[in-house]
């Protein structure tokens, strides 16, 4: 009997069912900026790691004492761009290169405020 089942078939289920996996215990699959800007709407909810350059860097303290901060991710030819909230300031620099780790949405309310197509970052790490 003849296997349906090619193996270009099989690894794309196999690298289908991996991250899957990876998604439901928190990890995310490392993702292009212009692929989340492009269909935002799939990637509603999901955590996400995203690698770039920094720019519009803004640290700020909110009136209640609590230290944020925001900017946008860019894709190396500074084509796409992708919003950033972390809370803290962690050290970073407008131009530098760093991998974001967070869950994205594309309607996040806070407060009166509404944000569109952020991602709350976990974790923001420099690269070299």
């Amino acid at each position: 009997m003849k296997s349906f089942i090619t193996p270009r078939l099989f690894a794309g289920t196999a690298a289908i069912a991996l991250t899957s996996v990876l998604i439901s215990f928190g990890y995310a699959a490392e993702i292009a900026i212009c692929q989340l800007v492009a269909k935002p709407g799939s990637f509603d909810h999901q955590n996400v790691t995203l690698q770039g350059s920094v720019a519009g860097l803004r640290e700020t303290t909110s009136r209640a004492g609590n230290d944020y901060t925001t900017f946008k991710l860019q894709d190396q030819a500074g084509s796409c761009a992708v919003s950033v909230f972390t809370w803290g300031h962690p050290a970073l620099t407008n131009s530098g290169h760093v991998r974001v780790e967070g869950k994205f949405e594309t309607e996040h309310h806070q407060g009166r405020y509404t944000f569109y197509n952020e991602v709350e970052a976990t974790k923001v790490t420099p690269l070299p």
